[in-house]
C-alpha cells in the first residue's frame, strides 16, 4: 500500500520546485526527510517524492529529470 503524501510535504515539494531545484537534488533532500514524509525508509520517502514530481509534470516517467528550463 502507497502512502499517502501530507499537505505540509506537497507544500515544501512545491517550492522546491518553484525554486528550480533539479529534480536529482529534489530526491536526494527527500531521502534525508523520511520521518516527515512517514516513511519507513529513505527508498520509500524518495519514491513518494518521485511520483509527486512526475505526477506534476516536473520529471518525466522513469528515471530521468526533466528538463528544468522554465518560463
Amino acid at each position: 500500500m502507497e502512502k499517502e503524501i501530507s499537505e505540509t510535504v506537497k507544500y515544501v515539494l512545491d517550492r522546491f520546485m518553484e525554486g528550480k531545484i533539479e529534480p536529482d537534488q529534489i530526491l536526494a533532500l527527500s531521502r534525508t526527510m523520511k520521518a516527515a514524509f512517514g516513511a519507513d525508509t529513505e527508498k520509500e520517502a524518495e519514491e513518494m517524492a518521485r511520483q509527486y514530481l512526475t505526477e506534476n509534470g516536473y520529471m518525466r516517467k522513469g528515471t530521468f529529470p526533466a528538463s528544468t528550463t522554465f518560463p
